[in-house]
């Protein structure tokens, strides 16, 4: 899970404008605050025909185009800022997040690299390419990156849940047992957790253990066909028939097709 979000720290024009210039940018930089994006874009470029030595100006449009989607155009502004100002972690940063977007994996992870290059203490830039790399199906790889992020923010509960998801695509399902219950315990309302919690605890046997995450996730989205479904499979295991029939039945209804295979074999 991805968990690149707004943030409105902008940079700060520093250039000496011609006269005019200066009043692009500032309202720039407002109608950006404000979430006019689109004006935004207008005012920085014409910032940029005054000043286009500016780096903030490319930097705060790059944000502008990068929240509108509009990656192909992003990335330009964000490669100009590096030139203009060799070193920037956080343009480093946005570049990648920018490849990430457009599956361009390989050149996700080395823009996050430079960032961190230049700012070794960056969490976000060793999450966000723990995330690239995970994605790009390198899970070995991606663990060293979620821990360094949870080592940097220890309340960062992203980097744990992702880490948990690296752990289950490699089998290791005690390592993952641990950080899905990191995650629900910290935030008992994260669904998606619950349900992985209960997936593991199914693999591992664990079948009281998996109706009780499975239940919190019907708890927290009634309509999750597949935990209804899950938590059947958890019921039958423990020969609770009536249960699991019970779950599949509503797995069915909310449009969940394996259900259907297991009524047939085990409800008639």
């Amino acid at each position: 899970m991805k968990q690149t979000c707004i943030i409105l720290f902008l940079y700060i024009s520093i250039c000496v404008f011609p006269q005019g210039g200066y009043d692009f940018c500032q309202s720039g930089y407002e109608k950006f605050s404000n979430g006019d994006f689109t004006g935004a874009i207008i005012d920085y470029s014409e910032c940029i025909k005054f000043a286009p030595g500016d780096e903030a100006a490319y930097f705060n449009r790059g944000l502008a185009y990068y929240y509108l989607e509009n990656y192909e155009a992003a990335l330009p502004d964000f490669r100009q800022v590096n030139t203009l100002k060799p070193g920037d972690y956080e343009s480093y940063y946005w570049t990648g997040n920018i490849l990430t977007d457009l599956e361009k994996y390989d050149a996700a992870i080395e823009a996050y690299s430079k960032s961190i290059y230049y700012k070794p203490d960056y969490q976000p830039a060793y999450f966000e390419r723990g995330y690239a790399k995970y994605t790009a199906g390198l899970w070995e790889e991606s663990l060293p990156d979620f821990i360094r992020a949870q080592e940097l923010d220890k309340k960062d509960m992203e980097a744990h849940y992702n880490l948990g998801l690296a752990y289950m695509k490699l089998a290791k399902t005690t390592e993952a047992l641990a950080e899905f219950n990191t995650v629900v315990t910290n935030i008992p309302e994260r669904a998606n957790a619950w349900y992985n919690l209960g997936y593991i605890q199914n693999t591992l046997k664990n079948f009281d253990a998996a109706i009780t995450s499975y239940t919190k996730v019907i708890a927290l989205q009634p309509n999750a066909g597949d935990a209804y479904y899950e938590r059947g499979v958890a019921h039958y295991n423990l020969s609770m028939f009536v249960e699991a029939c019970q779950d599949w039945n509503e797995a069915l209804s909310l449009g969940d097709r394996l259900a259907k295979n297991q009524l047939d074999a085990f409800c008639k």
